[in-house]
């Protein structure tokens, strides 16, 4: 992933003309991103980080985790450090707050938020690849509950994916789709 300074640089260097080239951004539910984030570390095949190397033991533990590794001193969110930066984090860290790009796509309409970009640019429509998220290797997950804490601990530490993105906070628990997940990465 690179960071805001390498995007600039490359946007400067890449301009032609006055044709710069064009920052794509994907968004995805913050929801399906923490439980994603978490089934990808919990299977730890292609994980940098594994669920395991820090005794966590299901999807609360997980987000408590990443939580506390984000709070420092006077409980800010930001200067900590964690094997897991919230999405909002890592939108921040390439392309500023707000954000400042040309496209976006959601991972939820990634294929009509394509053609839109095909469309707009002329170019022919292709199909993505619709393998995207590997098959679980690991030792079976436990089901993700977002409980109400679990919830809170999302509204605060990935904020900026209500406020600058737009997505909705659900207030009430409930269970994750592991089936959708599974499929859709």
């Amino acid at each position: 992933h690179p960071n805001r300074n390498v995007v600039e640089h490359c946007r400067e260097a890449c301009t032609f003309g006055e044709q710069a080239p064009k920052l794509v951004v994907m968004v995805r539910d913050p929801y399906d991103f923490w439980a994603s984030r978490f089934l990808f570390a919990w299977d730890c095949k292609y994980a940098k980080t594994c669920t395991s190397a820090f005794n966590i033991k299901d999807f609360l533990g997980f987000l408590k985790f990443v939580k506390m590794r984000l709070h420092w001193g006077n409980g800010t969110l930001g200067s900590g450090v964690s094997p897991w930066e919230p999405q909002s984090q890592l939108h921040e860290q390439h392309c500023g707050k707000p954000c400042k790009h040309d496209f976006l796509f959601h991972t939820e309409t990634m294929q009509d938020d394509w053609f839109a970009l095909m469309d707009k640019i002329g170019a022919q429509r292709t199909l993505l690849p619709q393998t995207v998220n590997p098959s679980p290797h690991g030792p079976q997950a436990p089901a993700i509950h977002f409980t109400s804490e679990a919830l809170d601990i999302i509204h605060l530490i990935d904020a900026n994916m209500f406020e600058e993105w737009g997505y909705k906070k659900r207030k009430e628990p409930f269970a994750a789709d592991m089936t959708r997940l599974m499929a859709h990465g």
